[in-house]
């Protein structure tokens, strides 16, 4: 590890093992090292990596039985239950048993039958029509048809948060025989397949709502799934058992129960998985993955999602220094996140240098990753005229995971002559004004995503609206930016489609640099003893889990 590189990590690991981290897991256990001691963590990670690699490829092959029982805990409750507002990846694992979406994803980005059959596009009439299957029941006996698809659409787009992300480009719904739909849009989006295997896809019982009221759906969920809701007790733990009236019976679920406890606490996870008391562990930090890994637990982890940490070059200053490219790419050279990756993501996270991880089907080939060069980094400086560096401030939110990034990034940008102040934003002010206008210098955020990846990146950076967007009041927003960002959206077929979205992507992080991705971690993790088989529960492109792919072993 380079000299500098293992000073600013050691500083960053040292708050770490000291600080918000180590309130989550056992430091102790599992022989975790500090980046001081050489490449100890990097090792470990690596070592307990291969582990999980070789279990995962084994454990498909595992007989596992029919019936039985598991045990999954994460870290916190579901604030939301209705199907139309679901959004954290807690609320994908506690519901995604019970819900099931219109379209499933292929690990190249393509979708895939689920409720619906086939999905059809007509980029001259500006609609897309969706065939239903027509044997498909909720769970109180209500069939899914045309009517009750129709209803959930237009329940999504009056009362979910994030219908303007999926429906913007709506203007109607209609019902072209009982199980046909189709939806009509003002202007043609090329995202309409990715929010129908997401949250806009997700179907609730019409009878359930009809019968018991908006208020009732937001605390009980009544889905298509192979799994119904028993018990819950909030904060505690919740049962579901078998939907024995599941429509699907070549696919129906394994298990005959599983449970969902709450363990905020990561070293009693950690006790609890040792003990027996759980089977799996959804979500825990980096930290507590190497550690269990160490230790020879299994992990599962889907490909689709991820959350980025990115650095944002936002001025809204004219002419200061963040306005010269050489500039920005001479911060991105001076930065060794791969050296990041291997320490503080205990070599769980990986690097891209740009908005999709490796192996995604829209991580784009090509784009300068900016390795780490201080000699590079100086040259660039001295050329956009700051051979002695300058002053500037990096912004974050009150996100404690995010500290241990920021002291590096202080250290790596003094080495080139940049003096960066931290500054820590209270959530109010941080989504309310700085996020979307800082007054100079740069932000860190975490930023999750998965599927929908092309319209994420189109409300951060495509400016179309006013007041959003992580570029809003920048003054250094190209306008081809924006137009490759709209043919993406506005694309006809998939080709295109990514044609566009790869220009975007070197405009974005080769051309301008607006942005640099420090690392990626995986979204949806799940530690788990030797008992589980997944088959495509967790391990898959899909932003929602298949438990009907979930078992245990014999």
């Amino acid at each position: 590890m380079r000299k500098n590189c293992k000073r600013w990590l050691s500083m960053a690991m040292a708050v770490l093992m000291t600080g918000s981290l180590l309130s989550g897991c056992s430091g102790s256990s599992g022989g975790t090292t500090t980046v001081a001691q050489e490449n100890g963590a990097a090792t470990q990670a690596s070592e307990a990596e291969s582990v999980s690699e070789t279990q995962a490829a084994s454990n498909t092959e595992k007989e596992f039985i029919e019936g039985g029982s598991v045990t999954i805990a994460c870290s916190t409750d579901c604030s939301n239950v209705a199907a139309w507002r679901l959004r954290s990846p807690f609320e994908r694992l506690n519901w995604s048993g019970i819900y099931e979406p219109l379209f499933r994803m292929n690990d190249d980005g393509t979708v895939k039958e689920c409720l619906a059959t086939a999905l059809d596009s007509d980029y001259e009439n500006l609609t897309y029509t969706i065939h239903l299957r027509d044997d498909v029941k909720f769970s109180d006996g209500s069939p899914l048809n045309a009517d009750v698809v129709v209803w959930n659409f237009e329940n999504f787009k009056e009362n979910s948060q994030s219908s303007a992300v999926h429906f913007s480009k709506v203007e109607s719904f209609e019902k072209i025989d009982d199980y046909t739909v189709a939806i009509h849009l003002n202007e043609w989006t090329s995202q309409m397949p990715f929010s129908l295997a997401d949250v806009a896809g997700i179907m609730y019982s019409k009878k359930a709502f009809d019968e018991n009221g908006y208020d009732w759906c937001m605390e009980n969920p009544v889905g298509t799934g192979p799994y119904m809701l028993d018990k819950w007790v909030k904060d505690e733990y919740k049962t579901l058992v078998r939907n024995e009236n599941y429509w699907n019976k070549d696919s129906a679920g394994h298990l005959d129960s599983y449970d969902i406890r709450v363990i905020a606490d990561q070293t009693a996870a950690e006790n609890a998985l040792k003990a027996g008391e759980i089977d799996a562990y959804y979500n825990g930090n980096t930290m507590f993955q190497n550690n269990m890994l160490a230790q020879g637990y299994q992990e599962f982890a889907n490909t689709a999602r991820y959350n980025g940490y990115f650095i944002i070059f936002a001025s809204a200053v004219e002419n200061s220094p963040m306005s010269d490219a050489r500039v920005r790419k001479a911060i991105c050279y001076a930065i060794d996140s791969q050296a990041i990756c291997d320490s503080l993501g205990f070599g769980i996270d990986t690097y891209s240098g740009q908005y999709a991880a490796p192996g995604s089907s829209f991580y784009v080939d090509g784009i300068n990753k900016y390795e780490y060069n201080v000699e590079k980094a100086k040259e660039l400086l001295a050329e956009a005229g700051y051979p002695d560096g300058f002053t500037t401030t990096i912004y974050t939110g009150n996100e404690l995971h995010l500290n241990d990034y920021m002291v590096v990034l202080q250290g790596y940008l003094k080495d080139i002559g940049i003096d960066a102040k931290l500054e820590y934003a209270d959530n109010a002010e941080w989504s309310g004004t700085i996020m979307y206008d800082i007054p100079e210098g740069m932000t860190l955020i975490s930023h999750g995503f998965d599927n929908n990846i092309i319209n994420q990146a189109y409300s951060n950076f495509a400016l179309s609206n006013e007041g959003n967007g992580m570029l809003n009041k920048c003054k250094i927003v190209p306008e081809n930016l924006k137009e490759a960002l709209d043919r993406a959206m506005a694309a006809p077929d998939n080709d295109t489609m990514m044609n566009e979205w790869k220009t975007a992507i070197k405009i974005l992080f080769d051309d301008e640099c607006l942005a640099y991705t420090i690392c990626h971690a995986k979204a949806s993790r799940i530690i788990c003893n030797d008992r589980i088989v997944d088959m495509g529960w967790i391990s898959t492109a899909c932003n929602y889990m298949d438990f009907t792919k979930l078992a245990v072993c014999k």
